[in-house]
């Protein structure tokens, strides 16, 4: 059986490398699939918080979202904080075509391409205020595809602003 230390296990995600991630109340789990070893990650280590709400593991980066933000962990065990994420980070998701990375979070929602990072302005007919709890739901409620959202290609009637 697995043992760590905390009882709360908010996410889990698995990379390349047999290796599984789990999002805990304190902090972040990795274990390695060959030597059974795991390694645990916190604010000391640059997360913006303890509690991890999201991860989503691709190539050698897993990107961590928290109730502080968000940050990445890459294969040299090396944490970046990414300061533009703010706010409960509530979804990390892969565009597979376009290969964009999607986080919602309770302030806004923010597309990621190569290293760059930027906001996308999300206004819905009536001011609906929407928990990003999946980011597909979303498009599918506009009648968007994430291509076309990577792409910028919104009718202009549907209130997407970049």
């Amino acid at each position: 059986p697995v043992c760590i230390p905390s009882s709360l296990v908010f996410c889990q995600s698995f990379n390349n490398n047999n290796q599984m991630f789990l999002g805990t109340s304190r902090g972040l789990y990795c274990q390695d699939a060959v030597n059974e070893k795991w390694e645990h990650y916190t604010i000391a280590d640059g997360l913006p918080d303890n509690q991890i709400t999201s991860l989503l593991c691709l190539n050698d980066v897993t990107w961590i979202g928290t109730v502080s933000g968000g940050a990445k962990l890459h294969s040299n065990k090396c944490i970046t904080a990414l300061p533009e994420i703010t706010g409960v980070v509530h979804s990390i998701c892969e565009d597979t075509e376009t290969k964009v990375v999607w986080i919602s979070t309770s302030q806004k929602m923010f597309c990621a391409t190569n290293e760059q990072i930027e906001p996308v302005d999300i206004a819905l007919s009536g001011q609906i205020e929407i928990n990003l709890t999946g980011i597909n739901f979303l498009l599918r409620l506009a009648g968007v595809s994430a291509h076309d959202l990577s792409a910028k290609r919104i009718p202009k009637h549907l209130g997407f602003s970049w």
